[in-house]
């Protein structure tokens, strides 16, 4: 279910939206074939590579590059004007206002659009993303990528590998992208695809929801993408994922660990929603995982509750908890 308010908002403050340096560059008189989406925020350390990287790209068709900035104050803004200006026959700038660009809902969830106004805003046949401290490595990324999907008009979406780079102590990896296509249930059940590696046809995000329920947006779209088509995924190596501790995922789970958890159940019931193809035992065992980690947060605050939250676990998947006792065993040998 799609949330009329957020919607609304998104749409009315949309409008409001104007062009660093207006819409008469030379960029804004160029049909781009990409258009490659940078959402950025407190980032000085790392946009420069970010937007040197969409730069350095070879390709044989115009791209232009949608930078949204959300009002950042450590720099970030002063790095896009200059790159905006330096590049206007690329670069399209959006100095965002935060007091617009984030609606907070009467519970207080925080839902932000500059990502979606990105989007919004692109006027490419395709478009790729990489966000403010990801870059991109190789120079013919887009090419192969465009070259791939134009042979292949049966697909709607495809990612490659990327390189892990971990500026902080959380264990994270990657999971090794093959040549082949991939399945639903491959989508749904791991995070196979980093961001930083999507190119997607634009028909993909004609109908973006905006859910309080949702928590990212990238499994959305991975699961929008196979929803109208195939999803095929690249070996090569050509982008960087970074994770660092003022990562979204990071900060909500220190902010408050319990919470987090709960409003997993609710993004997994939204997702099932959805995208009803889901695979149920795959639904179920992410909720049961989940419920295994809330029994764990209360195992020592209130038994009862982390009794009810295992049985819970137990009801929905028998398999993940046995997966997560035998996980445990292993630990403890």
């Amino acid at each position: 279910m799609v949330n009329n308010e957020i919607e609304f908002a998104l749409n009315e403050r949309f409008l409001l939206q104007k062009e660093y340096w207006g819409e008469n560059k030379l960029i804004n008189q160029i049909q781009p074939v990409v258009s490659v989406t940078v959402a950025t925020y407190q980032h000085v350390n790392y946009i420069r590579k970010c937007l040197d990287g969409i730069l350095m790209q070879k390709t044989t068709f115009p791209y232009e590059i949608i930078l949204g900035e959300d009002g950042s104050i450590d720099g970030t803004q002063d790095i896009c004007k200059e790159y905006a200006e330096k590049f206007p026959d690329k670069i399209r700038l959006f100095m965002r206002d935060r007091k617009l660009s984030q609606y907070v809902g009467k519970n207080g969830e925080v839902t932000r659009f500059n990502g979606v106004w990105n989007r919004m805003s692109s006027r490419g046949k395709y478009i790729a993303w990489c966000e403010g401290d990801d870059y991109w490595i190789d120079d013919l990324k887009l090419q192969k990528q465009v070259d791939f999907m134009e042979a292949n008009p049966q697909y709607s979406m495809c990612f490659h590998n990327a390189r892990l780079v971990v500026e902080n102590s959380h264990s994270f990896n990657l999971i090794p992208v093959e040549n082949r296509d991939y399945n639903i249930g491959e989508l749904f059940d791991k995070w196979v695809v980093p961001t930083a590696s999507i190119l997607m046809r634009k028909e993909v995000i004609k109908t973006f929801a905006l859910d309080s329920r949702l928590l990212n947006g990238d499994i959305y779209i991975v699961l929008s993408a196979i929803s109208i088509g195939k999803v095929y995924g690249m070996a090569d190596v050509m982008s960087v994922y970074r994770v660092q501790d003022n990562g979204l995922t990071i900060k909500r789970a220190k902010d408050d660990n319990t919470l987090l958890q709960k409003r997993n159940i609710e993004h997994y019931h939204f997702l099932k929603e959805t995208f009803p193809q889901t695979p149920t035992s795959l639904y179920h065992y992410k909720l049961s995982n989940i419920y295994i980690n809330l029994g764990v947060i209360y195992v020592k605050k209130n038994i009862i509750k982390s009794a009810y939250y295992m049985l819970k676990a137990l009801m929905h998947s028998p398999k993940c908890f046995i997966d997560r006792l035998l996980t445990l065993i292993h630990k403890m040998q």
